[in-house]
């Protein structure tokens, strides 16, 4: 079995045109009937709810682009190529699988050789959609809880050095014990009407005080999943400033925010940095080493390594993958 496909690019925004080319797609079988050459990109909801005293599973998929050529035996050579567009409101890329909620969205190609009396001969390659940087930017300022706070930014990406200003009113209670900074990850899908929620809480930054300055400032690390939105699902981040009360109840302070690990240079909402922008769209912005030492550093443990079964087909593959190299299905960590 052959079977090379190349895209032009390996990340693209929504709304971006895709060129994919096959080529060596000639197979020698000698019951092949016919190749199908296919460009797709879908988000899959699983949900998992318990009926009575059964588990069952709910699955949706939201095709966004589904583009095929069929080729006959005679016509299974040389090389071939398919152009079409994905939808600007398509989400990101992403995989999220939590505790009967699964979340997959999906950019790739593949070959199918169609085998009669047998099983049909598989290839498939994956690309990477992500979010332009560009989007809308705003400023968030209130007052709660007797603290004035705001946050000149709710774009935010990896690395960024984030300035919090918070400044206590004469009406705030200085009887606390603490202080912290949590993002809290929210996880929703819906798959034939069942609906499932998720969420994740994780502290990055933490004192026994306010800082004498009344400004908070570290730099944001790099997080697993980021702010994304589909028809089907959607993961949200929220920035809360916690006061601990001792035995009281905490005072949560929510920032919404949008995070992405992807800054293309377009993060403001003019012009400028376009230059950048098309530089990197032409190579991996993703660093999965950095990815690596964030976990071992934030978390406590290292993923490098280890190795995790592949929910597509079994195969053992380490965390640090991004996909499956025998089935190409993304690797959850």
């Amino acid at each position: 079995m052959g079977g090379v496909i190349s895209f032009d690019r390996e990340i693209y925004h929504p709304g971006d045109t895709v060129e994919v080319t096959f080529s060596d797609i000639s197979n020698d079988h000698s019951r092949l009937n016919q190749v199908e050459l296919q460009v797709f990109a879908y988000e899959e909801i699983k949900v998992t709810y318990q009926s009575g005293k059964q588990t069952r599973t709910a699955r949706e998929q939201i095709d966004y682009v589904l583009e095929s050529t069929i080729l006959q035996e005679s016509q299974a050579s040389g090389t071939h190529t398919i152009t079409c567009q994905l939808p600007s409101e398509m989400p990101t890329t992403a995989s999220y699988d939590g505790n009967g909620l699964d979340i997959s969205v999906v950019l790739g190609a593949g070959i199918k050789y169609d085998i009669s009396l047998g099983f049909d001969d598989h290839v498939k390659s994956y690309a990477e959609v992500i979010a332009p940087a560009h989007r809308q930017v705003e400023s968030i300022a209130f007052e709660q809880d007797g603290l004035s706070v705001a946050l000149g930014n709710n774009l935010i990406h990896t690395g960024q050095e984030i300035t919090i200003t918070v400044q206590p009113t004469s009406e705030f209670d200085a009887n606390y014990r603490g202080i912290r900074l949590e993002v809290e990850e929210i996880f929703e899908g819906t798959a034939k009407g069942k609906s499932k929620r998720r969420t994740n809480n994780r502290v990055l930054w933490s004192a026994d005080h306010l800082p004498p300055s009344e400004k908070i400032r570290f730099g944001f690390p790099q997080l697993p999943f980021y702010t994304n939105v589909g028809s089907q699902f959607a993961i949200d981040q929220v920035l809360k400033l916690v006061i601990d009360r001792k035995f009281q109840r905490d005072n949560n302070l929510e920032l919404p925010i949008v995070y992405s690990d992807f800054n293309d240079g377009r993060a403001s909402a003019g012009d400028q940095g376009n230059a950048s922008a098309e530089k990197n769209n032409d190579k991996k912005i993703y660093d999965q080493s950095v990815h690596d030492e964030n976990q071992e550093s934030m978390y406590g443990f290292s993923s490098k390594a280890k190795e995790i079964t592949c929910r597509g087909c079994g195969n053992a593959v380490t965390r640090s993958a991004k996909k499956c190299p025998k089935c190409g299905t993304k690797v959850t960590v």
